[in-house]
């Protein structure tokens, strides 16, 4: 028998800035409208628009199917488009900065200091992941003393 893998259950989401997903929605309509008007009018530049216009329907499903960030009970996880996931697992995390320009300042336990982009993402909750963040690294490092 295969063992069994354990089912991570998220524990908060933090969402997307939805003008960016309607933005993203719209620029694929455009480019997929394109493409068919050229195949309809048999010319040739309808092939070569094609291919952006798949990897753009593509990516925007993705986007609108994935949240940006989610917290895991050891790590979490940004999923800021479909070529650019990181994790960040919370033992290796030292400090957590300020969120500032649309980036937020990560200090690991080895003194690296790292920016994650974080642009994309609902205004209301640039807050709401730092807060989180900061709580499950403090867990994480009351868990690392014990």
């Amino acid at each position: 028998m295969k063992k069994t893998e354990k089912v991570e259950i998220p524990l908060v989401n933090i969402e997307r800035n939805p003008l960016m997903l309607l933005l993203w929605v719209v620029c694929n309509a455009g480019i997929a409208y394109l493409t068919y008007h050229f195949f309809k009018n048999m010319n040739p530049w309808g092939f070569i628009i094609m291919i952006p216009a798949v990897i753009m329907s593509f990516l925007t499903l993705w986007l609108l199917l994935n949240p940006f960030a989610i917290f895991f009970e050891d790590k979490l996880e940004f999923k800021q488009s479909f070529f650019n996931n990181s994790t960040l697992y919370f033992i290796d995390v030292k400090q957590v900065m300020e969120v500032k320009n649309n980036r937020l300042k990560i200090i690991y336990n080895d003194d690296d200091m790292d920016a994650f982009i974080i642009y994309g993402i609902k205004s209301s909750h640039k807050e709401l992941l730092k807060k989180h963040l900061e709580t499950f690294v403090t867990e994480s490092i009351e868990k690392r003393k014990n």
